[in-house]
């Protein structure tokens, strides 16, 4: 398929839930739903959908996470063309003490947390076991706050961890990349053609993370998504400069979304919560592709991409997955607050009971997302669990 990146392969796992109730994270799920929607849409980035896979909730355990991996491995060492580009994608909280850094799964012990947390040593040496020609590491596990960390108006709770970046010199050197700070993206239009020309076909590794130092991992002020993933997402649809392959589609490259990241962070961060938070990177090898925009068809200059939080929930609407959705619901009696769970080819939604939201509640919709209620229609779904789900993603 031309608006397909065949051999593209992503895992995306988010730790939103934890057994510390401490430590859960409500918006975790959203943000690896939001972007393994994308990534399969393809009107969008075209993985296939079978290439990609979340690992969240109560299934985030360390060995959860680990089988993930496994699954990536397998899926990498199937693909025998030699072209392959794999994303690893980490959500949720870290911490660091005197004997190193650590990512918190599902079922960490804070009592034992040394043993009962992945040594990040680990966690790398895992993924330098992968061998695709080119990787990314995403890596968003400096969170501002757990449960109840007040998204809102930029209050956190106190966490019983110590919350800092990862040190990304001794990550990036275990994952197999060299200590290079990326360089500017080549100068082109947003989601055009680069100036520069392509990104060339080289083996590359490279590793983000979302904040640097003891700064923190912000959610928008909206509590929709992080700030971070919502900016990778932007990239990805179209907002950042793109480049065009050899066969003529267009692709975000890896210095394209690098230099977007620099640029949007930092001022989205410093306008809503006063502080800072700018992300880091390094990245040995070439400039490579990460995924095709807007199918490979990019966009004319003048033509402005949807918003990330939009495209999502269109995505989500066009999947497939959605005809395989388990709904729990009182249908007499439904909630305002649809909620979304689930990992890998399945979707649950959630209503738990409350008040039946009235009719006139769905006017304030703007006509894009009443089309994606329209398609969401076509999937039988009832009509105020979809209003609720569009809602929580929009």
């Amino acid at each position: 398929m031309a608006n397909a990146f065949n051999n593209g392969y992503a895992l995306l796992i988010g730790v939103n839930d934890n057994a510390e109730p401490s430590l859960r994270l409500e918006g975790v799920e959203r943000d690896v739903q939001a972007l393994q929607a994308v990534l399969r849409d393809p009107k969008h980035c075209g993985y296939p959908a079978e290439n990609v896979k979340i690992v969240s909730g109560p299934e985030a355990t360390g060995k959860g996470i680990g089988d993930g991996l496994a699954w990536l491995r397998d899926k990498l060492a199937a693909d025998e063309s030699g072209d392959a580009t794999a994303v690893v994608y980490f959500s949720g909280h870290g911490h660091h003490d005197r004997t190193g850094y650590y990512m918190l799964p599902y079922d960490v012990k804070l009592a034992g947390l040394r043993s009962t947390a992945i040594a990040a040593s680990a966690f790398a040496a895992d993924i330098a076991d992968l061998k695709p020609r080119r990787l990314l590491v995403l890596l968003d596990c400096c969170h501002a706050g757990g449960v109840g960390d007040g998204v809102g108006d930029g209050t956190k709770s106190a966490l019983p961890i110590s919350a800092e970046s990862v040190p990304l010199d001794a990550f990036a050197s275990a994952v197999g990349v060299g200590a290079v700070e990326a360089s500017p993206a080549p100068t082109s239009e947003p989601g055009g053609k680069s100036v520069d020309g392509a990104p060339a076909s080289e083996r590359g590794r490279a590793v983000i993370s979302s904040s640097q130092g003891e700064e923190k991992s912000w959610m928008l002020k909206s509590g929709e998504m992080s700030v971070f993933t919502y900016f990778v997402i932007q990239a990805l649809i179209g907002h950042a400069t793109a480049s065009k392959l050899p066969d003529g589609r267009v692709a975000i490259a890896l210095l394209d979304l690098c230099k977007y990241l620099d640029m949007q962070v930092p001022d989205r961060v410093k306008a809503e919560r006063q502080v800072s938070q700018r992300p880091n990177f390094k990245n040995s090898g070439m400039n490579f592709p990460l995924a095709l925009v807007h199918g490979g068809m990019g966009y004319e200059k003048g033509v402005t991409p949807p918003d990330a939080i939009l495209a999502a929930a269109q995505a989500v609407a066009a999947a497939p997955v959605i005809r395989h959705t388990h709904i729990a619901q009182n249908m007499e009696n439904v909630t305002g607050a649809a909620q979304i769970s689930g990992s890998g080819n399945e979707v649950n939604i959630h209503a738990n009971t409350g008040t039946v939201p009235k009719a006139a509640d769905t006017s304030r919709l703007d006509d894009q997302k009443m089309k994606v209620l329209d398609e969401l229609d076509k999937d039988g779904l009832e009509q105020k669990i979809k209003s609720q789900l569009l809602c929580q993603l929009s």
